[in-house]
């Protein structure tokens, strides 16, 4: 694969993760949960990063393992379907919470950001994003690596050619001489799916390539063999 592009992007704010700023939440129980929410064991959440264009239309999402870091925190998306152009970066966090076996919270947490500058990505290529999330001054770079182009169509067969000397009529389908292709079949011989019907015998039985130069010879249990004479059937020749 060949590198597409790499840009460096400064985030517009900064990507430390701090106490939800909206939840939307449900509760079938009462003050059941500990004020210390995100260590309750109770409690389980799944991070994730996306890709926005700049109508906040999602163009591609990946889980992530974390978004609470200090050191570098690499994610890398599917392959792209489509192609787009990245404006924002949306990161956040879905919870579920369960008592004895019943959901009774779900709530989530997300933040967007606008890049400062926008990047294509073209349809199959695979975006990487690393980012130090709790930084004070984060920097996202977006490495987008190209996908590798399809591999080459297979080269089409090449045409056999004229059937050769001592090539027959079964076991072969079909013979190939002359410019044309010879069958046979309920005693007829036909070239190119016409009756040869001049001067043949009535219960020829196969074709093979003979003589030189090459013809068709169409044999007969009962009567022998004639040969094709360009307009009609001969007796010698082939």
């Amino acid at each position: 694969m060949t590198l597409f592009a790499r840009t460096v992007l400064t985030l517009i704010g900064a990507l430390a993760l701090v106490a939800p700023a909206a939840q939307a939440q449900t509760y079938s129980f009462a003050n059941v949960y500990s004020t210390w929410t995100p260590w309750d064991t109770r409690l389980k959440f799944s991070n994730f990063v996306a890709l926005l264009d700049a109508n906040d239309v999602e163009l591609n999402r990946v889980a992530s393992d974390t978004l609470l870091s200090t050191s570098t925190v690499s994610v890398s998306f599917p392959p792209q379907a489509g192609d787009v152009v990245v404006a924002k970066v949306k990161a956040g966090f879905t919870q579920v919470g369960t008592t004895q076996g019943v959901t009774d919270l779900v709530g989530g947490w997300s933040v967007t950001f606008t890049l400062s500058q926008s990047f294509p990505v073209p349809s199959g290529a695979v975006t990487t994003l690393a980012y130090t999330s709790m930084s004070l001054t984060p920097k996202l770079i977006a490495t987008v690596v190209a996908a590798a182009p399809p591999p080459p169509p297979p080269p089409a067969p090449v045409p056999s050619g004229d059937s050769q000397l001592g090539d027959c009529a079964p076991p072969l389908a079909q013979l190939t001489l002359l410019g044309a292709v010879w069958t046979v079949g309920a005693g007829k011989v036909f070239r190119n799916g016409v009756w040869m019907s001049a001067n043949a015998y009535s219960d020829l039985a196969s074709i093979c390539v003979s003589g030189n130069p090459p013809n068709i010879r169409a044999v007969s249990p009962s009567h022998g063999y004639e040969c094709w004479g360009t307009t009609s059937w001969v007796g010698t020749g082939c």
